[in-house]
C-alpha cells in the first residue's frame, strides 16, 4: 500500500513534468516562429524606413532645387519688372516727344496757312514772247514808217504811247509775277517758313525780271520827237 501510494504521485509528477516539457517545447517553437516573424517584420520595417528616408532625402533635394528655381525665377521677375519700368519710362518720353512734334507740326501748319493767306492773289500771266511775230511787226512798222512819212507828229505820239504801254506792262509784270497759292503749296514740305518766304521772294524777283525782259524785247526804240512846223 505504502509503495502504491508512494508510486502514484511520482507518476503523476512525471506526467505533469512531461506535459510541462511539451508545453515548453511548444512555446519555444511558437517563440521561434514569432521571433522569426518579428525579425522579418523588423527587416521589412527597416527597409521601409530606409526607403522613406531616401524618399524624404529626394524630396528635400527636389525642394532645394525648386527653391533655387524659385529664387532664379524671382530674380528674373525682378529684372523683368525693372526692365518694364524702364520701358514704360521710355515710352512716356517717346509719347511726350511725339506730342511735342505734333504740336510743332500743327503750329507750322498754322503758320504756313497764315503765310499762304497773306500772299497776294496772282493776276493773269503776260502773253508769251514770239520772236517771229515781233520781227514781222518790226518790218511792217518800218515799211509803214517809210510809206507814211507825212504823219511824223502822229508817229511821235504813238511812240509816247508805246513808252507808256511799256511802263504799264512792267508794272503789270511786277504784279502778275507774284507767286500763286498753288506754287506756295508745291514748296511746302521739309522747308521752314523762313525758307519758304526767301524762296518766294527769289522767285518773285526772277519772274519780275523775266516779265520786264519779255515786255521790253521786240519793241523798236522810240523815234526822236519831231519839231513842230
Amino acid at each position: 500500500m505504502e509503495d502504491a501510494i508512494k508510486k502514484g504521485p511520482r507518476e503523476e509528477v512525471e506526467q505533469i513534468q512531461a506535459k510541462n516539457d511539451m508545453t515548453i517545447e511548444k512555446m519555444k517553437k511558437e517563440y521561434d516562429t514569432l521571433h522569426s516573424d518579428f525579425t522579418k517584420l523588423t527587416d521589412i520595417m527597416v527597409m521601409r524606413v530606409e526607403k522613406a528616408e531616401a524618399d524624404i532625402n529626394n524630396m528635400n533635394a527636389r525642394c532645394e532645387r525648386v527653391d533655387e528655381a524659385l529664387e532664379r525665377s524671382q530674380a528674373e521677375c525682378d529684372r523683368i519688372s525693372e526692365r518694364a519700368e524702364q520701358l514704360q519710362i521710355r515710352q512716356n518720353e517717346l509719347l511726350a516727344m511725339v506730342r511735342a512734334k505734333d504740336d510743332l507740326l500743327q503750329d507750322q501748319a498754322e503758320r504756313f496757312e497764315r503765310i499762304r493767306q497773306a500772299l497776294p492773289v496772282p493776276a493773269e500771266a503776260p502773253p508769251a514772247y514770239d520772236h517771229d511775230h515781233n520781227e514781222d511787226d518790226g518790218d511792217e512798222h518800218g515799211e509803214d514808217a517809210n510809206e507814211e512819212s507825212d504823219d511824223d507828229e502822229q508817229s511821235g505820239d504813238g511812240d509816247e504811247e508805246g513808252q507808256d504801254q511799256q511802263r504799264e506792262d512792267v508794272e503789270l509784270g511786277n504784279t502778275a509775277q507774284a507767286p500763286s497759292r498753288g506754287a506756295v503749296q508745291m514748296i511746302w514740305g521739309p522747308f521752314t517758313p523762313q525758307q519758304i518766304i526767301q524762296m518766294g521772294e527769289e522767285a518773285s524777283r526772277t519772274m519780275q525780271a523775266q516779265g520786264a525782259t519779255q515786255n521790253s524785247v521786240g519793241r523798236e526804240p522810240p523815234d526822236a520827237p519831231q519839231p513842230e512846223d
